[in-house]
């Protein structure tokens, strides 16, 4: 069942279906902010932080799709969002919808049982997917996580980046701290699974077992 905790963005510029949902939604549990165009919801997102975005099709200025692209961008690129419309009801509109970006695509009139179970079929999808962890750290620290997955010894990625082998040690240190880690391969993984650093195609699968062969930074004067 819903909770209060999850946030749904209803944008509509029919305020009288928009109410609709907004009753519907809360009635089960969710916490409904709405807006009538792309200005109001760009505005309502950056607030709400929604957890799910159900989206006209068809609105004066920008309409669905573009709203869609922006919160994508601004809020989450894996946010759920549903497509509705009264406008753009045959299936070549639907498929097209899905290539725009939505989750999925419902016509009006809706059926509340319906829509209730396809927002909550996005948002049970949503949950399951695997978390990014959450990580902080410089554009300096994250140059030499680079290096080291591209398998940079100590003193190669001192003399790239034009800095003393003590100051990327301080930096290791510092990086392991606010990871939580104890070794650059775990560093490595992490900042790589925040999509920090990317992975080089051209080095072989053990160089970075190969860096940490090498003395450890921690050790480096």
């Amino acid at each position: 069942m819903a909770t209060g905790k999850t946030r749904i963005l209803v944008v509509d510029d029919d305020v009288c279906f928009g109410a609709f949902l907004e009753a519907l939604l809360e009635s089960a549990g969710y916490s409904v902010v709405t807006a009538t165009n792309a200005d109001e919801a760009s505005a309502a997102s950056r607030e709400a932080r929604p957890d799910l975005a159900v989206l006209d099709v068809v609105m004066p200025g920008r309409g669905g799709y573009s709203i869609c692209r922006e919160l994508r961008e601004e809020i989450d690129a894996e946010l759920p969002v549903l497509f509705v419309s009264g406008d753009r009801v045959d299936g070549i509109d639907r498929a097209a919808g899905i290539i725009a970006g939505g989750d999925d695509y419902l016509v009006k009139p809706v059926h509340p049982e319906e829509l209730l179970a396809r927002v909550e079929r996005l948002l049970g999808r949503s949950r399951t997917r695997p978390l990014k962890p959450a990580i902080d750290l410089s554009e300096r620290e994250i140059e030499i996580l680079q290096l080291l997955a591209e398998g940079c010894p100590p003193v190669e990625v001192a003399r790239r980046l034009f800095i003393a082998p003590k100051t990327v040690s301080s930096h290791v240190q510092r990086i392991f701290t606010k990871l939580g880690v104890h070794t650059r391969a775990q560093a490595v993984a992490l900042a790589y699974a925040a999509g920090l650093i990317e992975v080089v195609a051209e080095v072989h699968e053990g160089a970075l077992h190969e860096v940490e062969a090498h003395v450890d930074f921690a050790t480096v004067s």
